[in-house]
């Protein structure tokens, strides 16, 4: 036991201890999701997990690490651009097909090369802190293992705690109330699933499908981003997709991560979720009964025969326009939004485009992107928002924009940022209810 607490195999004692600490946050990252496909946590924890795998078996070597690292760089880099190429490798496989699922895992090891170098500091840090102490008392030992084992007990917490932030499903509840809600359309309960961005809640979203399970929705609106354009997976979209539509309808519009898709990506994507059961409304509005379905589906409002509608429809109906994103900002909104006296709700994407959304007579909007402001800070907030920049005003909840609601979610994937601050993913669940 004294061999193991002195130099060099003090050094591979430590790093064995958080080496095992990573893996289980690992593992635990994995369980939390279900599954044990890739996630957040195997990017944030490839560098320090690799570096105290060399630490343990090379102690010495590892003072050459910068440079391999930059040998690995430039090899990959060099990979890369013959991949773009499309050069054949052996038995006739696609480089660039192989690289695919090579790149990312390597892009994110170099992205967090700074996580590395602060571990270097901390190391630096805990050598000044150790020389401070008077190793023959063995009181002095005593205190110093206690504080390493606070710190690893610190991390371990903080590690378990933005795990918790980014899987744990809050539920968020609000009622609607208006007199264009007739009293067979009372009750009418939609459920909002925004900002997925590719992420897997348990294997085939398990989790998420059980949560939407169990408040009995009407009808499930996905207001965009239910794919990332970072790491693209349509399968895992069209899986959600198709266990959604054994719950209720589900009406989608896009997102600007669908936008960015490649032609080929996009209309995968597509044509998947209206081949799944899903209605994709692409700038277009349609009239759903709550009895009977779609009864009306269309383009432009123009050509909209209400008196035709209302007289051969239940007293059931109401107006659900979807906004693609490509027409957020622009005058589209002004074509496809009836004039009438029914009830008109608006899927859009972003919520800074309210003010354009509200020039027409739109009574409840669904919109998202914001992602909470990603981190959200005690009396301060939200941080920082997509299309808002800082301290941005709408995040999360019901805003009143001249005379129409807007119903904000939190998102329930993430994008640029892979983790969750005081911002757990939201589900959300609006009910109509009549009267004034």
């Amino acid at each position: 036991m004294k061999n193991l607490i002195k130099g060099r195999n003090r050094s591979r004692l430590l790093s064995s201890v958080m080496l095992v600490i990573f893996t289980v946050v690992n593992i635990a990252a994995h369980v939390l999701n279900g599954g044990f496909e890739r996630t957040y946590m195997d990017d944030l924890l490839a560098v320090p997990m690799i570096y105290f795998t060399i630490k343990i078996i090379y102690t010495e070597e590892i003072k050459f690490l910068p440079e391999i690292i930059f040998a690995v760089k430039a090899a990959l880099k060099g990979f890369k651009y013959l991949s773009q190429l499309g050069m054949p490798i052996v038995d006739n496989i696609n480089l660039s097909e192989v690289m695919k699922d090579v790149i990312p895992y390597a892009e994110a090891t170099f992205y967090c090369f700074v996580g590395m170098v602060g571990l270097h500091c901390g190391r630096i840090l805990f050598k000044i802190l150790r020389r401070t102490y008077d190793h023959r008392s063995r009181q002095r030992r005593r205190l110093m293992i206690a504080e390493l084992t606070c710190i690893m007990l610190a991390v371990s917490t903080a590690a378990g705690y933005v795990m918790w932030e980014d899987n744990a499903i809050w539920v968020s509840h609000y009622s609607y109330k208006s007199e264009k809600i007739s009293s067979a359309l009372d009750g009418f309960k939609i459920v909002q699933v925004s900002d997925l961005h590719n992420k897997s809640f348990g294997a085939d979203s398990v989790f998420l499908i059980r949560k939407i399970e169990d408040e009995r929705p009407d009808m499930i609106v996905v207001t965009g981003d239910l794919v990332d354009r970072n790491r693209t997976d349509i399968d895992i979209a069209l899986e959600f997709i198709r266990n959604a539509v054994q719950i209720a309808p589900v009406y989608y519009v896009t997102g600007n991560h669908e936008e960015d898709l490649s032609l080929p990506k996009f209309y995968r994507l597509i044509n998947g979720i209206e081949e799944a059961g899903g209605v994709v409304l692409d700038s277009e509005f349609a009239v759903i009964s709550r009895s009977e379905g779609i009864i009306y589906r269309g383009d432009d409002s123009v050509d909209f025969d209400e008196a035709s509608i209302l007289e051969n429809s239940p007293d059931d109906i109401f107006a659900l326009i979807g906004l693609a994103d490509k027409n957020l900002f622009r005058s589209k909104i002004n074509y496809i939004t009836p004039h009438w006296d029914n009830l008109n709700i608006l899927l859009a994407h972003q919520p800074q485009g309210v003010e354009n959304y509200t020039t027409e007579p739109v009574d409840l909007i669904f919109s998202g992107h914001a992602h909470g402001g990603q981190f959200r800070l005690p009396l301060i907030g939200a941080v920082y928002a997509p299309g808002q920049g800082f301290y941005p005003k709408y995040t999360e909840g019901v805003y009143r924009v001249n005379g129409a609601s807007m119903v904000v979610s939190r998102g329930l994937g993430n994008s640029v940022f892979p983790i969750r601050i005081n911002n757990r993913p939201e589900l959300v669940v609006a009910e109509l209810k009549s009267g004034t």
